[in-house]
């Protein structure tokens, strides 16, 4: 079997009008801006850079970002309270925890406790597929998903 050069790129482009057409069609009919809360537990570095790519990627397809930046003093019962405001709040249509977790925190607690109609981390509806570029690249072209070793 020879190797699939993978066109991220166009495929990026492809989704994010696809997902820029839903965003703009949920908005028109039913007055409402999906909204992504991003908690980000540390003050890592990493993680700061992948919520600002987050917040621009939600930018470009219209999608609205409320990110709660936790310092790295924050007790479990202070993140856990945010967690729980997220999910109560009906204004937040999906929740994203960014790693890694603060001394003290307990991130398996606080990953049970996310109201999974607004997890955004939840792999790709009920299929095998890993949301990772392969993984959508196999969902996007309708390629069947074939295990190696």
């Amino acid at each position: 079997m020879s190797a699939l050069l993978l066109d991220g790129n166009e495929l990026a482009t492809r989704i994010k009008a696809e997902v820029r057409e839903k965003v703009a069609d949920l908005i028109a009919n039913y007055y409402c801006t999906p909204t992504l809360g991003v908690l980000r537990l540390s003050g890592d570095s990493a993680s700061a850079g992948y919520s600002r790519a987050i917040g621009r990627a939600c930018a470009s397809v219209g999608i609205a970002y409320r990110l709660h930046d936790i310092q790295a003093d924050v007790t479990q019962n202070e993140a856990t309270a945010i967690l729980a405001h997220l999910n109560r709040n009906p204004d937040v249509h999906g929740i994203m925890l960014l790693e890694p977790a603060p001394k003290g925190v307990d991130l398996p607690f606080l990953l049970n406790m996310l109201t999974r109609a607004k997890m955004s981390m939840a792999p790709m509806r009920s299929t095998p597929v890993v949301c990772s570029p392969s993984g959508l690249h196999i969902r996007y072209q309708r390629r069947p998903w074939v295990a190696s070793n």
